[in-house]
């Protein structure tokens, strides 16, 4: 009987395909599976919070060779999420500092994408436990630091000065915790502004002195507002910063009161993207007031409040700056007839027009 039942089962018994699956086919899968954190962080791009319980580290669990495959793509690593509250026992701190090193050990050779926050009670300036454990495991891998969030601003000073980081993709602090972060932007700046090179920064909102007394705005290649600065401050920034090549300028804030017109038009030699959050009076001015001859591409990421005023002020953007413009942008609008008449003049001098991801 027993006998009978075995050959049955063996007759049955078919391998799992998944056993089966290629090494190429299988890192798909695993790119697929990763659980990214893409909440407030547009400002550097999605990260992924360790942990066993999701990918990549749960691939490592399966079996030896899901972990052998997992462990050779570096591409799963190389962007990380680091949360610490203040109370985590020590032996708890240790295992997630180790933790934190092999996965950064995994990602071998790649640019890293970091973000480094307290999750709760922030930590005064000068007492860094536990992030002491957490900075010296961190800054072995310097030399490969790509993009950085930080939370609370006043960490940035500390943790990059320490680090002794030399050059950055991105540099992000929105998240700060007041609308006072500037003046720990001015202690960092002022302390390594002739040893680090930022090629991206992302601010909360616009300080008219921490412009006027750093040099690295002179060198900057990309600029993100979180808070979008009223059209005479981003013609300030933009004066400011002479070789900036691609700005965003996120939603804008309350305010008192009529925008502030801009004195004059600012030619800008070297814009070539501008993106565009809220498209309210602020945004028409500021299109009202600048003059770039490079602009190559052009987005708006939600409703016009006046479709035909948008449409004119860009108009008029073009016409003065007699740039190529490759693509025009526009999300979030449902155009009237007459505004459809009078996109289709913009058309002409717009190579590709994108309306609600839908090519025109």
């Amino acid at each position: 009987m027993d006998s009978h039942r075995t050959s049955t089962l063996q007759a049955n018994y078919r391998p799992c395909f998944i056993h089966g699956l290629s090494v190429e086919l299988l890192q798909i899968i695993f790119l697929y599976c990763l659980d990214l954190d893409c909440t407030e962080l547009n400002d550097i791009g999605p990260v992924q919070t360790p942990s066993p319980c999701r990918a990549p580290l749960l691939f490592t669990s399966v079996c030896r060779h899901w972990r052998a495959v997992a462990l050779d793509m570096p591409y799963l690593w190389n962007r990380i999420n680091i949360s610490v509250g203040l109370d985590l026992e020590r032996a708890k701190i240790v295992s997630y500092v180790a933790g934190v090193g092999r996965w950064l050990d995994n990602s071998k050779d790649l640019p890293l994408t970091l973000r480094i926050r307290e999750v709760q009670n922030p930590l005064p300036i000068t007492d860094f436990t536990p992030w002491g454990d957490i900075f010296a495991v961190v800054s072995k891998h310097v030399a490969r630091f790509s993009t950085i969030n930080l939370f609370p601003a006043a960490m940035s000073s500390i943790f990059l000065a320490k680090a002794s980081v030399s050059s950055l993709d991105i540099l992000s602090s929105v998240n700060g915790c007041s609308w006072d972060d500037s003046i720990h932007w001015h202690r960092f700046f002022k302390q390594i502004q002739d040893d680090l090179y930022i090629r991206s920064l992302v601010l909360r909102i616009y300080d008219p002195i921490l412009f006027r007394d750093h040099s690295l705005f002179q060198q900057l290649q990309g600029l993100t507002f979180q808070y979008a600065p009223e059209a005479n401050e981003t013609i300030q920034a933009l004066a400011f910063c002479s070789r900036l090549s691609n700005l965003c300028l996120g939603g804008a804030s309350f305010r008192w009161g009529d925008p502030v017109r801009p004195h004059s038009i600012l030619k800008h030699e070297s814009l070539q993207t501008l993106t565009i959050h809220d498209c309210g009076d602020d945004t028409l001015l500021l299109l009202g007031h600048l003059e770039l001859p490079s602009l190559q591409k052009l987005a708006f990421l939600r409703p016009f409040h006046d479709s035909i005023e948008a449409l004119y002020s860009m108009a008029s953007l073009l016409s003065r700056s007699r740039c190529e413009l490759e693509l025009l942008s526009i999300t979030g609008w449902r155009p009237a007839l007459k505004e459809l008449v009078q996109l289709h003049g913009l058309i002409r001098v717009v190579k590709d027009v994108y309306i609600n991801e839908e090519k025109v």
